[in-house]
């Protein structure tokens, strides 16, 4: 008796078991890495983590590798056809349907590849194909994404979530991120507005990362909706514990260090990214964007049961803040945590001097900007800054009129008789020469003792120099 009972059992369960696999899907969904893997696409890397991630949670959330149609590299028009082909033929009503783009766009166009940018009008089109009854999820993040929704917010069925508006050249993405935030909400099973609301709140109040983006999202439900099921269906991330503030003088090495949880055993990378402390914000400027960033992996020390490495490139004074993560086994990465690095006089130089551009790429007649910060202990110097092309042709920074000069013979202080005691940062604004040739240049700065010869073949009085490339298209 108490076999054939058991028997009924299982048969039972078998059924149910059947009965929500066949009966009970969840939706579809699609994601997009845009932008081609070429070496030269910086953001792909980003793109293909951040797509990875949403593929992740869909699956904890129930999706199969049926339902979710994963496009990352060399993708063409047709590609994304036959996707929505699929989805629209297997939803249903009261389904989901899911669609992630995360790349690089230009005003109501994501470049898919080099060669191929899907419209707002094409897309409009294609989410068009989706049966009614069915709720659409639309998450955008890109730069310029907020133009698309003009086309696409007619569809009252349609929840639209955009990383920015439609103008912002601020896309942030290298030291904090708006899409990895909301990945992180959605991860841990909050519904889409409130993901959305808790990412959003990243932005408003980092601005020295963010700037001018704005986020934002269109057709947002009166009752919670969440990413295809309510709830967690994996492990959680890892928690982590990072060094206290760290000073360091006279010397440009210093260990970095975390202690993760759970074990070392569940981690499967440990990481860190180095902001500079004269970090500015670089506008967005297409596949040609540098997305590129100082990230380094730390080692686990058994005998500290930490994780750390010894970092010798402090070689910039200031405060330097330290970007750690932690990744378990299942994939998840912990939340960010900073730590701070205060660098005293590295190398025990008189002066340290650093240049950053507002841009990496220009194009001739363009206006740029120098980020110059000096930093030193009660010095008189002249300052001479500069520019230099791939044949070490010079050209001089001339103030205050901020005009580039080829008086070679001639060099003239940008600054003379200018005191440094302690730190600061100076914004200038120049203006590239209108016949400039197409190729890669340096921007340079130069301290010598006051009222001393500047020369350029002699550089024993030189105090300290510095150089920031960029290029010419």
């Amino acid at each position: 008796m108490q076999k054939i009972l058991k028997i009924i059992l299982i048969l039972f369960y078998t059924c149910q078991a059947a009965a929500f696999t066949d009966n009970n899907k969840f939706g579809q969904a699609i994601i997009i890495a845009a932008g081609g893997a070429d070496s030269a696409n910086s953001l792909y890397p980003y793109s293909k983590e951040y797509t990875q991630r949403m593929y992740g949670i869909l699956k904890q959330r129930r999706l199969t590798d049926n339902d979710i149609s994963y496009l990352k590299s060399d993708i063409q028009e047709v590609d994304i056809k036959a996707a929505f082909k699929q989805a629209a033929e297997n939803l249903q009503a009261d389904q989901q349907f899911i669609f992630y783009l995360h790349g690089h766009a230009r005003s109501k166009h994501f470049i898919i590849n080099p060669n191929y940018e899907l419209s707002a009008s094409e897309l409009s089109n294609l989410l068009d194909t989706i049966p009614k009854g069915v709720q659409q999820v639309i998450i955008l993040d890109t730069c310029f994404s907020g133009s698309f929704v003009d086309e696409l917010a007619n569809n009252k069925e349609r929840i639209i979530i955009t990383s920015t508006d439609d103008k912002s050249l601020t896309w942030q993405l290298k030291y904090a991120s708006f899409g990895d935030q909301l990945l992180r909400e959605l991860q841990r099973g909050y519904s889409i507005s409130e993901a959305f609301g808790f990412a959003e709140q990243i932005v408003k109040t980092q601005t020295h990362f963010f700037k001018n983006q704005a986020p934002a999202l269109y057709n947002k439900p009166e009752k919670p909706v969440y990413l295809v099921t309510q709830g967690i269906y994996d492990f959680l991330p890892p928690t982590i514990e990072v060094h206290p503030r760290v000073t360091i003088e006279n010397k440009i090495a210093a260990t970095l260090w975390l202690k993760a949880t759970p074990t070392q055993e569940t981690i499967q990378k440990v990481q860190a990214i180095l902001i500079k402390p004269n970090f500015s914000i670089q506008d967005y400027q297409g596949l040609k964007t540098d997305f590129s960033r100082t990230e380094i992996e730390l080692i686990y020390n058994p005998a500290q049961k930490r994780y750390e490495i010894v970092y010798d490139q402090f070689k910039q004074a200031g405060n330097w803040t330290i970007q750690y993560q932690a990744q378990g086994n299942n994939g998840l990465w912990s939340e960010i945590v900073s730590g701070e690095v205060k660098v005293n006089n590295p190398n025990n130089k008189q002066t340290m001097m650093d240049i950053s551009l507002n841009k990496s790429i220009y194009r001739a007649a363009n206006n740029m900007q120098w980020n110059l910060t000096l930093s030193g202990k009660d010095i008189m110097v002249d300052l001479y800054l500069g520019m230099t092309d791939a044949e070490n042709d010079i050209k001089i920074l001339i103030y205050p009129q901020n005009e580039f000069s080829e008086e070679v013979n001639n060099f003239k202080a940008y600054i003379s008789d200018l005191k440094i005691n302690g730190q600061k940062t100076y914004f200038i604004k120049s203006h590239l020469p209108e016949d400039i040739q197409k190729g890669r240049y340096g921007t340079c700065g130069v301290l010598i003792p006051p009222n001393e010869t500047f020369k350029l073949e002699d550089q024993t009085n030189w105090i300290d120099v510095t150089c920031s490339e960029f290029a010419i298209e």
